[in-house]
């Protein structure tokens, strides 16, 4: 019971299994969620936007001026104060209430650099519309919106909204791509200009990424070799029952430090891995470490 109340969920189950035998045990996820591309539905005009790897999260300002922030899967975050400051001085800016949806940005393990995290902000809504998961706006005026209030207020560069532009073709699209992949980004996300935030998974956003990822618990871990011993080789995780090895995507400082102050507590925590395809065999070619999902 109190791994349901507090979303605490490494017990075996999903939440959706969880709802299906005691429905409404858990809140749903409202944030919108993106699906991969598929070109035929892309719809042009469309809205080209950077995709931003960070930690995904809402920040809800009630017309009391108490302010609710939490990750996709609605556990709340803690800490990013300096953030959450400036946000909660605008209570008499919007006495009504305020939405923002957006990734904060840091490296590999947030908590430990946290010191300089901005708050990528790429859409925003009142707070009645969120809580009542309704918004009659479309996404071309959200992100206008989102524009206006990075502008209107000072946030000495900790709160920025998204980059994005408008494109005409896939073609258009795919240099977009090109050019974001090129400077070090993870990709771009494709938004359809007239629709309506979906409260949910769906085809109005779409994602557009060199490889996939996916977010696997951590079943253990192996020592390095050579100039690696003494030193984290990679963990190992399970992918549908299947052990999978992943060596690749750490620094030597990450391997030094997780090595000695983490791997006792490693069990458990979800990884984001990032592959190139599913093998015959059930594993993943080429993983790749990127983070710990540390709001899963």
């Amino acid at each position: 019971a109190a791994a349901i109340i507090n979303r605490d969920l490494d017990i075996g189950i999903a939440a959706a299994t969880i709802n299906a035998v005691t429905p409404g045990s858990i809140a749903k996820c409202a944030a919108m969620l993106a699906k991969d591309v598929n070109w035929r539905k892309v719809k042009y005009p469309c809205q080209g936007e950077v995709k931003y790897d960070g930690k995904r999260s809402t920040w809800l300002l009630a017309p009391d001026g108490s302010l609710t922030v939490e990750s996709r899967n609605k556990k709340s975050i803690e800490g990013y104060y300096h953030i959450k400051k400036l946000i909660q001085c605008l209570t008499n800016h919007y006495p009504e209430g305020l939405m923002l949806d957006g990734e904060l940005m840091f490296g590999m393990f947030g908590k430990r650099t946290e010191e300089g995290t901005v708050l990528r902000v790429y859409d925003c809504m009142t707070y009645e519309q969120w809580t009542e998961q309704s918004c009659p706006v479309e996404q071309y005026l959200r992100t206008r919106s989102v524009k206006a209030f990075c502008s209107t207020h000072e946030f000495d560069g900790m709160i920025l909204p998204t980059e994005y532009e408008t494109l005409n073709s896939e073609s258009e699209a795919l240099a977009m791509y090109e050019r974001v992949v090129s400077a070090g980004g993870e990709g771009i996300m494709v938004k359809n200009r007239n629709a309506l935030y979906a409260f949910k998974r769906s085809d109005a956003w779409m994602k557009v990424k060199p490889v996939k990822d996916i977010d696997l618990p951590i079943v253990g871990w192996f020592e390095g070799e050579g100039k690696y011993t003494g030193m984290l080789g990679g963990f190992i995780v399970d992918h549908k029952g299947i052990q999978v090895r992943v060596g690749a995507g750490f620094s030597d400082l990450d391997r030094d430090h997780i090595w000695n102050n983490y791997t006792g507590s490693i069990i458990g925590k979800i990884a984001e891995v990032r592959y190139t395809e599913i093998t015959p065999d059930g594993s993943l070619r080429f993983p790749r470490f990127v983070k710990i999902r540390d709001d899963k």
